[in-house]
């Protein structure tokens, strides 16, 4: 694997095999405010399979076979912790032995905002300071006020207030993805959800970035809830660590 300094090959790639490399792209592009610390191809010049690092690696390629043998091939210390990549590669690191900890995901995404299929029936403001403890509290991957921080900051985020107290909410990561949705106990049902997403993709799509979305392949209610927006599978991806 080669380090890219021309990226224009790499993101005519990514751009064609949109949004299946979508993650990917933002992070090349640097579009949704966060780029890749180093980008790596088989090719730089024609690029087939692309390497990128930013917290975590990600990898995206047109083949199995190569993007195994291209992760093999990294340093050691990097320890495979693998984000947003296609599951197959999870599947391949699993069999011999190489997971301590996985999660897996369907990715989902918008192209088109005509394809919505609901509006927002609440208002909805951005997430402020004072609304990171909250976020935190509810956020089942860690306790990273410093990440949520910087998300309320970089990207975009939504949330619904009932008597100035915060109810519901969502975030964009820094790879351009919709997450953090979260509603109160004692808010649900009232259709909140639906209208944090439906806002959080038309802002998206207006800015130029496609609305896409990662969700845990046992959550059901989340699943049935973007699909119900009009939000399409494009595959099933992974984040996993030793």
């Amino acid at each position: 694997m080669r380090l890219c300094h021309d990226l224009e090959p790499v993101v005519r790639f990514l751009e064609r095999n949109d949004p299946s490399a979508r993650t990917l792209l933002n992070l090349v592009t640097g579009r949704t405010g966060t780029r890749a610390k180093w980008v790596r191809a088989d090719d730089p010049s024609d690029p087939g399979l692309i390497i990128a690092r930013h917290r975590w690696l990600y990898l995206f390629s047109r083949s199995r076979r190569a993007g195994i043998k291209a992760a093999d091939e990294l340093p050691v210390r990097w320890q495979r912790r693998f984000a947003a990549t296609p599951s197959w590669l999870l599947d391949a690191h699993q069999r011999r032995g190489l997971v301590g900890w996985q999660t897996r995901c369907h990715m989902y995404a918008l192209a088109d905002a005509r394809r919505l299929r609901t509006r927002p029936r609440h208002r909805i403001t951005p997430l402020v300071k004072s609304d990171i403890p909250l976020v935190v509290r509810h956020w089942p991957y860690g306790r990273r006020a410093d990440y949520i921080s910087e998300r309320i900051r970089g990207g975009l985020s939504a949330g619904i207030r009932h008597d100035g107290r915060l109810a519901a909410w969502a975030l964009t990561h820094a790879d351009g993805s919709m997450g953090f949705l979260h509603v109160l106990d004692e808010f649900r049902g009232q259709g909140m959800a639906r209208s944090i997403g439906a806002w959080l993709a038309r802002r998206q799509l207006r800015q130029g970035v496609g609305a896409f979305v990662y969700i845990e392949t046992r959550n059901r209610a989340s699943i049935a809830l973007t699909e119900s927006l009009g939000f399409e599978r494009v595959g099933e991806y992974a984040w996993y660590g030793p």
